[in-house]
């Protein structure tokens, strides 16, 4: 970190997850520079938030000037400069981040950190140039960034080991569980629950049940929201680029390839809903709601030991990544 002096942070993105990075990183005592071509809107939006907490007198106006005076919202990647770490959190398009990353580079200072928020695409194979790639790193944040407690920290190959610390100590200082991964073992948590998702995708097409029927059996014990209504809430155009990404990192995505095949049809439908699709019968009986029951704590179960026996994960790390994420007391390891 950088002693005692205050950390400048820098990030471009104005979307959903750019505005939830904005908004977790603010409680904290840091100079942010937010990157937003929706600058004017985004700080119009960002004092009205402190004039009424001035209002109510829940700052004071002395607060209310130097959390002013520590925020910059622009719209140029030249007022980044300044900046000790940058997060990148634009669309999940690699010739868009390798345009970005290019500019950075000639943008910034040689010992400016540069993240990318990808939750698929590694750094390393990013087109960049060697020297940018020694301060390059995956930061995948999950969303929404305020509550969830997770950071996966992706070095590329030749991110130089002070940099990875740096990371590791400005996520524990943000209050995030840090997983450290590498090209093999990136993005471990999405993966997990794609395997997950596939399992249950699968099942549904071979027993002929709706996605929505399947969700209303798991969701009270098992998994809030549930299984297909969050990959509603993710959406299927970003689901098809995720999971195309991790079908290359996977050494038998034979299990994932008919989900897979299912959102790139689906993908010319717009705002294609699983929870909506009427291709499946949708009433199931008593028994086979059990059934479904029993198969998805086996297939949480099953994919956790695998993970866990290929050095993903140990025992108590699934443990709090299921905390974070499916919102019961579900333990696949209880008996």
């Amino acid at each position: 970190m950088q002693g005692e002096s205050t950390l400048n942070i820098g990030i471009i993105g104005g979307g959903k997850m750019g505005k939830s990075l904005f908004n977790h990183l603010f409680k904290y005592p840091f100079n942010i520079t937010w990157h937003n071509i929706d600058k004017n809107d985004a700080r119009k939006k960002f004092e009205k938030k402190l004039k009424r907490l001035l209002k109510h007198e829940i700052i004071t106006q002395e607060t209310y000037a130097k959390e002013v005076n520590r925020i910059t919202i622009c719209d140029s990647i030249n007022d980044l400069k300044n900046c000790h770490i940058i997060i990148e959190c634009i669309n999940e398009d690699k010739s868009q981040k390798e345009a970005l990353f290019n500019r950075l580079e000639t943008a910034t200072d040689e010992t400016v950190l540069i993240v990318s928020n990808s939750s698929s695409i590694s750094t390393d194979s990013l087109n960049v140039s060697d020297k940018l790639k020694k301060r390059m790193a995956g930061m995948h944040f999950f969303f929404p960034v305020e509550t969830n407690k997770m950071v996966e920290i992706i070095p590329g190959a030749q991110t130089e080991k002070k940099n990875i610390k740096t990371l590791i100590d400005f996520a524990e200082q943000i209050d995030k569980k840090v997983f450290l991964q590498n090209n093999i073992t990136a993005f471990a948590v999405n993966r997990f629950f794609l395997d997950i998702q596939s399992g249950a995708f699968n099942y549904c097409k071979s027993n002929q049940i709706s996605f929505k029927a399947f969700d209303e059996v798991v969701q009270d014990k098992l998994f809030r929201p549930a299984i297909f209504e969050t990959m509603d809430s993710i959406g299927s155009s970003i689901l098809l680029v995720a999971i195309d990404n991790y079908s290359r990192m996977c050494e038998k995505p034979a299990h994932i390839i008919a989900l897979l095949e299912h959102l790139k049809k689906r993908s010319e439908t717009t705002h294609y809903s699983f929870i909506n699709d009427t291709s499946l019968p949708g009433e199931i009986s008593a028994g086979k709601k059990e059934e479904i029951d029993s198969f998805v704590r086996d297939l949480f179960r099953n994919f956790a030991n695998m993970y866990i026996n290929k050095g993903f994960f140990d025992k108590s790390d699934i443990i709090f990544v299921l905390s974070e994420y499916i919102g019961t007391e579900f333990n696949p390891f209880d008996n």
